[in-house]
């Protein structure tokens, strides 16, 4: 009886890795026009054989198979395209960290107000253009060293 049994259980197996089978192929037909979804298969491997003490060939132990089993659903993918996006979705997130970063910095720089850096550049670069063309005057001079003090002192204020 015990044969019987087993030969039930193994046909049993198979039924239930043919049924689940059959739920992925059909689930595959009705996603078949949505966009994203990939095709899935099956896996089956074969259960491990149970030595039976019933079945011998002149005192050797015969094996009866164990019948099928699902061991995955595998979902079929491009992988070029997939490992493409995740790229493309990655460098898209580092552009928005590095452009959140650079505007609390423009908004910690202040350089919407007349009192921000690129004005006292202008002014020190402006001072330097003047006094190239007369190097002796002392109120270029004057003025390159009241601009090159208001540089500093705007760039102590933002490190502070």
């Amino acid at each position: 009886m015990a044969n019987l049994y087993s030969g039930i259980n193994t046909a049993l197996r198979a039924i239930m890795a043919n049924q689940q089978a059959i739920e992925v192929i059909e689930q595959n037909v009705a996603n078949a026009s949505t966009p994203g979804y990939r095709r899935q298969s099956v896996v089956m491997n074969s259960i491990a054989p149970a030595s039976s003490a019933g079945l011998t060939n002149g005192g050797a132990k015969g094996v009866v198979g164990g019948g099928v089993e699902v061991s995955a659903i595998m979902r079929h993918s491009l992988d070029f395209f997939d490992s493409r996006y995740r790229l493309e979705v990655a460098d898209a997130k580092r552009w928005e960290a590095e452009s959140s970063v650079l505007q609390q910095v423009e908004v910690t720089l202040g350089e919407t107000s007349s009192d921000g850096l690129v004005n006292k550049l202008d002014l020190f670069w402006s001072g330097w253009q003047a006094l190239s063309s007369t190097p002796t005057d002392p109120s270029l001079r004057a003025d390159l060293l009241d601009s090159a003090q208001g540089l500093v002192s705007a760039f102590n204020r933002r490190a502070t």
